[in-house]
């Protein structure tokens, strides 16, 4: 007991560089002194311990627009991986099929020592170019590189998160040269095809490289289509453009004109439409809603500007925008929306657009795998304010 106090007293001693070298060859005690260490700065000046700062990740991303849409259980499941990648150092296993078995216990069998081992390396790649000296500086720097160190991997925990719960992909164990890579590939893309491309475009991974897998994931990522669910609301991420044959009865120039694209489309329905519109709307004239509405959907796509500052900028209180074009009620890919009929007007417009309009809308909304949403949406008994049901059509 007494050697054993002596090791604690002596960690709690110890820089943040060496606690991590201890971690990385497999001390444990350095690993529960590195979680017992308020390590990571927050906005208001406190420090908190390691737990403390991924909680405060998880709040971060709920409530931006970019990962709080993606819902509750997936950011929280980010959380939990990001957890795990500094917590977790693996029992040893004694052959293939216990290793496989850890690979697909909680957490995925993820090391943490292969974590620290690559802050370390990038840790002193940094202090000899920026010729950092003296232990009080280096030991500043090496806190602020574990931050943003931790930070890049929520990230990554991100975009894992996402695939565990995209049906559409399926897990794939890479067995080469004696190391194994988790990855995901669609579905779609099976059986051989996977081991092959791997080779083709991989070659001989960097099996020393602790992050190596992250590197092949996120070139597997850009190289190969990955399917996924979209909501309809970002109609111009899967839109692009109909077909050019596509004539458009209901753009405001011409009977004629051919709208390139959705948004345009209902833009220009809005703007013809606008005596069908609430009054605060109506208000705002047909060109000026012209340009709202394509502001709108230009955001869904950019996501640059908040629900609050496209609604000043158009003289629209919260309330008045929240009933055309909020985005809230699709937060969890509208799973109640259609229960609660609190679709919004415009939304509203583009799943009837969609639905009834053109045959092109509806195929490429089917291609994307929305149909099924916008249809439930386009049957709620509700009127769309728009022109095809001015006189109950």
């Amino acid at each position: 007991m007494n050697t054993l106090n002596a090791l604690i007293d002596d960690l709690e001693k110890k820089p943040i560089k060496e606690i991590a070298h201890l971690i990385s060859e497999g001390d444990r005690l350095a690993l529960n002194e590195f979680h017992r260490r308020t390590l990571f700065l927050m906005a208001n000046g406190t420090r908190v311990v390691f737990r403390e700062y991924v909680h405060s990740l998880v709040e971060m991303a709920l409530d931006s627009w970019r990962w709080g849409r993606l819902g509750l259980n997936a950011v929280e499941r980010a959380g939990d991986l990001l957890l795990d990648r500094f917590f977790n150092i693996p029992d040893a296993v004694t052959d293939e099929e216990d290793y496989d078995k850890n690979l697909d216990g909680a957490g995925g069998g993820t090391d943490c020592r292969n974590y620290f081992r690559a802050f370390l390396t990038g840790l002193e790649d940094h202090i000899q170019a920026d010729g950092i000296l003296g232990d009080i500086q280096v030991e500043e720097f090496a806190a602020n590189r574990l931050q943003f160190f931790v930070k890049r991997h929520f990230y990554y925990c991100l975009y894992e998160s996402l695939r565990e719960s995209n049906p559409f992909l399926s897990r794939y164990m890479w067995k080469v040269n004696g190391s194994r890579f988790r990855l995901w590939f669609p579905k779609s893309f099976g059986g051989k095809k996977r081991g092959e491309w791997l080779k083709t475009h991989i070659g001989t991974p960097d099996s020393s490289n602790p992050l190596e897998r992250e590197r092949i994931q996120a070139l597997i990522d850009r190289e190969i289509v990955m399917p996924k669910w979209v909501s309809f609301l970002t109609v111009e991420d899967w839109t692009g453009s109909v077909p050019s044959s596509s004539t458009s009865r209901g753009c405001a120039e011409s009977e004629d004109k051919t709208c390139s694209t959705i948004r345009e489309f209902i833009a220009d329905e809005k703007a013809e439409s606008i005596a069908l519109q609430r009054r605060a709307i109506r208000a705002l004239g047909p060109e000026r809603l012209r340009r709202l509405v394509r502001a709108i959907l230009d955001n869904l796509n950019s996501h640059e500007k908040s629900d609050a500052q496209i609604a000043q900028e158009y003289g629209l209180s919260p309330a008045t925008y929240s009933r055309f074009a909020g985005r809230d009620w699709d937060k969890d890919n509208g799973k109640d929306a259609t229960q609660s009929m609190s679709v919004p007007d415009l939304f509203l417009n583009i799943a009837h657009v969609i639905a009834t309009k053109h045959p092109e809308f509806a195929t490429v909304a089917r291609q994307a795998g929305v149909w099924k949403r916008i249809s439930e949406v386009a049957s709620l008994p509700i009127q769309p304010r728009m022109r095809m049901n001015a006189n109950g059509q």
